[in-house]
């Protein structure tokens, strides 16, 4: 995504998008990166939600008054692996006092070691809820697929333990650290002009931060692959054996025609009667598959298929996906005139995608994750997508969905007796022609 971007001479940034809108967008945190690994993993999600509790010149009450009183459902508080922020949508006309409730909420939090105590239960309920969902199980399963550091459950919550053990000590010192100028980012999204955005970022943040530009965190949060391909079976209570297959791309072709043709794939692929889904569906063995792929410079390209299905059928469903790499290597299903349809199919989709309303967190993990990118990289973007050529989705393919050490592969299931193909023949069914 484009930005207008203006990093302040403290070291905050704020990111700036022209929305025509009556109403504008603002997400304002900071980002601990790395340092994160300095603190319990409660702590960082912990002061989020020690936000809402109270401020230097209001209690909780009369703070929970205040929030009511401003805005409306659209306020909330996120916590990543690497950032925390607070994000709210308004009207133009009513954002002075938003911004001065979020600026006093972030910048002069108070804990109390009675707010503390009750809090801890509330957080503690949450874990319990994330551990019970399959869908959360599966994502700390993948995160084990791929990677050796902050894969445990919880990580971005803490463990029971780790929640019981927070202090106000601990909670204050994650702020004196981290909640300085050098950390701090604020995104503006919508309808105000850019000179008024920088107004109330100033006005409301960036001049009551404080400077310390020794404690300043490395703003890099991508997470690099750092394990080789494998399998990773899991086990959990789900209904259906969870599955996720993905394939890693390899450097050589991260360019702007390759993040064309992973959407290509994914687009023409992805139908409910046509593609991957339907073979699949025709053979009675999954409700739901979904095909997607990360495209980026700055992190990594990735293809992703991911299907649920009862667990004595993984097997045959890896046999058919496996026809399925076969197919793209070797047959001229895809062509230009398909690469046509697409392309008119998209330029219609462009028509619907404007939203009513902003989801303001794309915008600090867009930055985050992607870069700042500039306008000549969307021409470049949309001339590789006018250029592409059925010719060279086959080539892609044949090169890159043949390497057998780029496979990764999550399984999560309940049933621990369960038989399922291993690593290897993994490898063999998807890259064999």
């Amino acid at each position: 995504m484009h930005f207008k971007e203006k990093k302040f001479n403290n070291g905050a940034i704020l990111i700036y998008s022209k929305v025509k809108r009556k109403h504008t967008a603002i997400n304002a945190g900071f980002v601990f990166g790395d340092a994160r690994q300095n603190y319990s993993n409660a702590i960082p999600h912990f002061c989020e939600q020690m936000l809402f509790n109270g401020t230097q010149k209001h209690n909780k009450e009369e703070l929970t008054q205040i929030i009511d009183q401003t805005f409306s459902f659209k306020l909330n508080a996120i916590t990543t692996l690497f950032y925390l922020y607070v994000t709210f949508c308004r009207s133009n006309r009513v954002l002075k006092p938003c911004c001065e409730v979020v600026s006093e909420m972030l910048l002069n939090t108070k804990f109390v070691e009675e707010t503390l105590e009750k809090e801890k239960g509330v957080i503690k309920e949450e874990s319990r809820t994330i551990l019970n969902s399959p869908i959360e199980l599966l994502s700390y399963a993948k995160d084990r697929t791929y990677y050796n550091k902050y894969t445990e459950n919880m990580v971005e919550i803490g463990t029971e333990e780790e929640i019981n053990a927070v202090t106000v000590e601990a909670l204050q010192k994650f702020v004196d650290d981290i909640f300085i100028s050098g950390n701090f980012i604020i995104s503006i999204q919508g309808g105000i002009s850019f000179f008024k955005a920088k107004q109330l970022a100033k006005k409301y943040f960036v001049n009551k931060l404080r400077n310390d530009n020794k404690a300043v965190c490395e703003k890099n949060i991508v997470r690099e692959l750092d394990k080789p391909g494998n399998l990773n079976v899991e086990y959990g209570e789900t209904k259906n054996a969870m599955c996720v297959l993905m394939f890693k791309i390899d450097k050589e072709f991260e360019n702007m025609k390759t993040k064309k043709i992973l959407q290509m794939l994914t687009r023409i692929y992805s139908g409910i009667n046509s593609g991957l889904l339907g073979k699949l569906r025709d053979e009675g063995l999954v409700y739901n598959l979904n095909i997607s792929y990360t495209a980026s410079e700055k992190s990594f390209y990735r293809f992703y298929i991911n299907w649920q299905c009862s667990e004595s059928n993984v097997n045959r469903c890896i046999d058919l996906i496996g026809k399925f790499f076969r197919e793209l290597r070797t047959s001229n299903i895809i062509t230009d005139e398909v690469l046509k349809q697409e392309r008119e199919k998209m330029k219609i989709e462009k028509d619907e995608a404007s939203s009513v309303d902003i989801f303001p967190s794309f915008c600090i993990s867009d930055y985050l994750f992607f870069g700042n990118q500039n306008k000549n990289y969307y021409k470049k973007l949309n001339k590789a997508l006018k250029n592409l050529k059925a010719q060279e989705i086959l080539d892609f393919c044949q090169k890159a969905f043949v390497k057998k050490e780029n496979i990764y592969m999550t399984i999560l299931c309940k049933d621990k007796t369960q038989k399922f193909y291993s690593y290897e023949e993994i490898q063999d069914i998807l890259t064999k022609d």
